[in-house]
């Protein structure tokens, strides 16, 4: 089984994840994810998660926190924790993504901020390279956000096996090749890619050059948001299976755990952001008793030291290494507790769903229907009653993460609230389908009739409605330009008239529109007049709108750069890519390729 909240391998049996502690969190329909766009599910921004299998689980706490004697040290899982995680622990899911279709990327208008897959075989489901990022603070030391800056990825081979190979690009210049990539890790800021090919080596890349780490490597267990280091699990013929950690910058490994014995499991393993301090579990095996112990350690660098809290299951870790957050079970409830220089505090009882900020420091509660907030490890605060099963930060489509969870907007369900510096809320709406925000802070949404808003911090009190009968829509990075297409309520047919609103009045751009991205600046590229899964690709300006290529099998955005393919081969599943050099010019970057695609890391 898969948790579908953080991607690990869990029991069938486990009712939580030990490693996420979300409850009814495994699907067994989903592949295990990594960064190269295996799939898995996501509810964020209204958009619907795949269809997931639920389970019986049980209710014993031993099994729920820690049931993981059905893994041995062979098998120890990753640790893929989101930066902004949304855990929902009653089974939903709201962090990282797979959105798309089979022949290429159909994203809503208002898009997921996580995996982004576009896929091109119609026989076998070639899976989109996805990649790492690189995290900065959008040029405004001032801004709430932290953004990415992503590479955009190649799928070169048209394997079908484990192994695939892809090349990475930043912007149109070739960064890396990576082959036979069996597994893959990196850190938030981009600063590192680690990946495992068939051989069992594992690789640095640093953004120009890729190095050697280690051999028979069999997993990469985790790896820190600034990418300074990596831990692993070695499996060697002469010296045993270990547990180690490379330090990029001393290009220095330590082996942490020596010798993995025989009936010990290691798993639930937790980094904190600079990667100095790790929690893990560790289980024995009772041979008599059919039954497994499990204990949490922490490794500093140096030594291991045991955490002395019963049934405490860690879901975040300080740099310094002093304080975390953790799940005990209590009474049947799931309760949230801190431990600050050993002293132990209840944060919030029955917690149903949290969400961090960037420094792991603060969590959003979802607890009895009402959003509560823990800033600094201390206990929760009631804030507002929920409408949904989450509770998550409105983000610009580019952004990963929140520094403060004060004055911005949140989503739960339908409704979306603004909370200002003192955590007070104003309800905006809560008959919200799908939202927008621009990184000027104004934001648009769309109602379950269909109608779009716009609402900013000083029009809390008042949205603006600007248009009705909105489908897809787009917007610029400054919010001055909406392109979208009517709603026609077709099931038949993704073509509709696309129009934009700007100046304050709505106006048509074109008609037969299929697909359609917007560039940072406010100019359009509609998919138009499909046949034989190909169309026409227009550049629009407003209301004017300019046939600039024909044949084309679908276009998206990476980065702040526009990307189209063509001559879409149905045989080979193959096609070739452009990439936009500036306005409607474009330049072809490479032919025959098997998938494109980004990632922006949910570690």
């Amino acid at each position: 089984m898969i948790c579908k909240n953080c991607n690990n391998e869990i029991p069938s049996n486990a009712e939580f994840c030990p490693i996420c502690g979300q409850k009814n969190a495994s699907q067994s329909s989903f592949k295990k994810p990594n960064a190269f766009g295996q799939p898995k599910g996501f509810g964020s921004n209204g958009q619907a998660a795949p269809e997931t299998e639920n389970y019986s689980a049980q209710t014993n706490w031993d099994n729920q926190m820690n049931a993981n004697s059905a893994m041995n040290a062979d098998a120890s899982s990753d640790n893929f924790y989101s930066e902004d995680r949304t855990v929902n622990m009653d089974g939903g899911y709201s962090d990282g993504g797979f959105s798309g279709e089979v022949k290429a990327p159909k994203k809503k208008k208002v898009k997921s901020k996580k995996i982004i897959i576009a896929s091109v075989c119609a026989v076998l489901v070639i899976a989109i390279v996805a990649v790492a990022l690189v995290l900065i603070f959008g040029g405004d030391d001032e801004s709430n956000f932290v953004y990415p800056k992503t590479y955009a990825s190649v799928r070169t081979d048209r394997s079908t096996g484990e192994a695939k190979s892809y090349e990475l690009y930043d912007g149109k210049k070739l960064v890396a090749t990576l082959d036979d990539v069996v597994e893959e890790r990196s850190s938030s800021d981009g600063s590192s890619i680690f990946y495992r090919d068939s051989s069992d080596t594992l690789y640095y890349f640093n953004g120009k050059n890729v190095q050697e780490v280690a051999q028979e490597v069999k997993d990469i267990v985790a790896v820190p948001s600034n990418g300074d280091f990596v831990y692993y699990y070695q499996v060697n013929e002469d010296e045993g299976k270990s547990y180690c950690r490379y330090d990029v910058n001393k290009k220095e490994t330590k082996t942490f755990i020596s010798e993995v014995s025989e009936g010990e499991s290691y798993d639930s393993f937790l980094v904190s952001e600079n990667g100095k301090y790790l929690t893990y579990s560790l289980g024995v095996y009772d041979k008599e008793t059919y039954s497994t112990e499990y204990n949490y350690y922490m490794y500093n660098g140096s030594e291991i030291s045991k955490i002395d809290e019963d049934d405490f299951l860690p879901i975040s870790i300080s740099n310094d290494g002093k304080s975390m957050y953790g799940i005990i079970k209590d009474d049947g409830k799931s309760n949230l507790y801190s431990i600050v220089n050993g002293e132990k505090t209840k944060v919030q009882t029955n917690v149903s769903s949290y969400t961090f900020n960037y420094l792991k420091n603060s969590v959003m509660i979802l607890s009895d229907d009402y959003a509560y907030v823990s800033v600094d490890y201390k206990k929760a605060e009631k804030l507002f009653k929920c409408s949904g099963s989450n509770v998550e930060p409105c983000m610009p489509d580019d952004a990963v993460q929140v520094k403060d969870f004060r004055n911005m907007f949140w989503k739960s369900g339908d409704k979306i609230v603004y909370l200002d510096g003192d955590f007070k809320d104003t309800k905006i709406d809560d008959n919200v389908s799908s939202y927008t925000l621009t990184e000027n802070g104004v934001l648009f949404y769309k109602d379950n009739n269909y109608n779009l808003y716009k609402v900013t911090a000083a029009t809390k009190e008042n949205p603006e409605k600007l248009v009705k009968n909105v489908g897809g829509y787009d917007v610029s990075e400054n919010g001055d330009k909406v392109y979208f297409k009517d709603y026609t309520g077709s099931i038949l047919s993704s073509e509709a008239t696309l129009y934009v609103y700007m100046n304050g009045k709505k106006e048509k751009v074109m008609d037969d529109v299929d697909d359609f991205e917007v560039s940072p600046n406010g100019d359009a590229f509609a998919l138009a007049e499909l046949a034989n899964n190909a169309g026409d690709l227009y550049y629009c300006q407003g209301t004017k709108s300019e046939k600039i290529a024909s044949d084309v099998y679908f276009v998206t955005k990476i980065g702040d750069k526009i990307w189209y393919s063509d001559n879409y081969d149905s045989k080979e599943f193959s096609y070739d890519i452009y990439i936009q050099k500036s306005g409607k010019t474009f330049e072809k970057v490479k032919e025959e390729v098997y998938g494109l695609g980004w990632f922006e890391n949910d570690e």
